[in-house]
């Protein structure tokens, strides 16, 4: 007995700290709220620049180490292949990370910056428009890969390639030392790893389930009240539990796919009912914006002048996706092995970002178009609901239920291979790094999210907890930013040998 609490000590405390939120968020909602946003208005006022400036490091590194010599290193033995096909591989790491918020903004943001963008941009006009879909771009494409890619590429290496295990922890060995990983220090990483990522998961899948019933409001006229969230949420939860103990080779990797070509099925069908040369040109034009003012975009931050929408948008998305890394980037190393480095981020930082640009173009193109004529008035009342926005935008074009009943499967099945992903990866940092951790932890951790995203749905925001989440993530961050000098001195080590 005490040497299974001694092996499962992560597990239990950070158990505790879960059960802890959701009784706390049941009990004390509105108090969860205040202390939520006090704290995350100290981390961004006082280090949004570090939120800004890690991301940078995070391109930068990315960029430089797969043209270094290091990009031909393997993430296994030298005579490894990869475990999964090119596309089962693209299609995991899509369907397992952020998939569901991509869905879920794709409508809604483009109109949000184009109804009020920052200070200095006048709302409604045709550099309202540009600075929109670029801002999308920024928000969903190469920033967030980069996160997932620098701690996923540190835990494939150091797993498949050095013999350890799956922990976050171990990547900070080359300056910390095996004493220290191994002990409380470590233990402290993994722990707050493990509730950073459950905190994070939970409110992303819950804005999925909010959006799904939103849909099923607008087809069907079912309307979204506690007993249709619980009974959404009870079916997609038994769902990616059966998913998450099959395995990843059967229940991930299939539902993947499916969703994948699901996704692919809805962006050629929006493409075709929608306004086709008006989607190229903003192709063509906003590929050409989001390159241009790339650096200006990236650093954005005032010195002197108003910070709200920087902060409000671009440090919350910073750190929302610092918040998603320890269980993504987890999970990208377990389906990675086999690749190079610089297949690696080629398959994690620039497919992924290519296709972001590609769905956001036809989508905010769509959104653009619909709301042209319309006062910002109507827009903001339109976008006051974002769950319900998408499916108020389609029905303006033909196939709409068509397009709607896509919407609406696509958000499930990405509410489970996120949920998958999530409760796979939990139960292998709550397991000493095991990357075949036991069934009751699966179902534990899938109960878990489960439970907390109804609870927060049910008081009537997912806000607090997402919000102090988010915060929660700053001493993660400086981990991260630990993460790639302890990776490059390792490698340096492994190509003079």
């Amino acid at each position: 007995m005490n040497n299974w609490i001694k092996d499962n000590c992560v597990f239990l405390w950070t158990l505790l700290i879960a059960i802890g939120v959701i009784v706390f968020g049941a009990a004390y909602s509105s108090t969860l709220g205040e202390i939520s946003g006090a704290f995350m208005s100290w981390v961004s006022y006082y280090f949004g620049w570090l939120y800004i400036l890690s991301i940078v490091a995070f391109i930068g590194f990315c960029l430089w180490i797969s043209l270094s010599k290091y990009g031909k290193v393997k993430l296994g033995k030298d005579d490894e292949k990869p475990e999964f096909s090119t596309f089962s591989w693209y299609a995991m790491l899509f369907c397992g990370s952020t998939g569901i918020g991509l869905v879920f903004w794709s409508i809604a943001e483009p109109l949000s910056h184009y109804a009020a963008p920052p200070f200095g941009i006048e709302a409604g006009t045709m550099e309202a428009i540009d600075f929109s879909i670029r801002t999308c771009y920024l928000h969903w494409g190469i920033t967030q890969w980069v996160c997932f890619a620098v701690v996923g590429l540190g835990v494939a290496y150091f797993q498949f390639r050095k013999g350890k295990n799956a922990q976050l922890s171990n990547l900070l060995t080359p300056f910390v030392g095996e004493k220290r990983t191994n002990g409380w220090f470590g233990k402290f990483i993994d722990g707050f790893s493990v509730v950073v990522s459950f905190a994070g998961v939970a409110t992303s899948l819950g804005l999925g389930v909010s959006q799904i019933c939103g849909g099923l409001e607008h087809l069907f006229g079912i309307p979204k009240t506690q007993e249709t969230i619980m009974w959404i949420i009870i079916f997609i939860t038994l769902v990616f539990i059966i998913s998450a103990i099959s395995g990843v080779y059967k229940g991930i990797k299939l539902l993947s796919n499916f969703n994948t070509l699901l996704a692919l099925a809805l962006l050629t069908i929006a493409f075709i009912v929608g306004p086709k040369i008006t989607i190229l040109n903003n192709l063509t034009n906003s590929v050409g914006q989001h390159i241009q003012y790339f650096f200006k975009d990236v650093f954005m931050i005032n010195a002197f002048g108003d910070n709200d929408w920087v902060m409000n948008w671009r440090v919350f998305y910073y750190a929302w996706f610092v918040a998603w890394v320890p269980f993504v980037g987890m999970f990208v190393a377990r389906i990675s092995k086999g690749r190079t480095i610089r297949e690696f981020i080629m398959g994690v930082v620039i497919v992924p970002t290519v296709f972001t640009i590609i769905w956001l173009s036809v989508f905010s193109a769509i959104a653009l178009s619909t709301v042209q004529g319309w006062s910002i008035e109507s827009v903001q009342q339109l976008i006051a609901s974002p769950e319900t926005a998408v499916f108020i935008v389609f029905s303006q074009y033909p196939l709409s239920k068509v397009i709607s009943v896509m919407i609406c499967v696509l958000l499930g099945v990405f509410f489970i291979t996120s949920a998958d992903s999530a409760t796979y990866s939990l139960s292998v940092m709550t397991t000493n790094g095991n990357i075949n951790p036991p069934v009751y932890k699966k179902v534990v951790w899938g109960v878990v999210v489960a439970t907390i995203a109804y609870i927060l749905l049910s008081a009537g925001s997912l806000k607090p907890l997402q919000t102090i989440s988010i915060a929660a993530t700053l001493p993660f961050l400086i981990v991260m930013i630990a993460m790639m000098p302890a990776l490059v001195k390792d490698l340096r080590e492994t190509i003079k040998q």
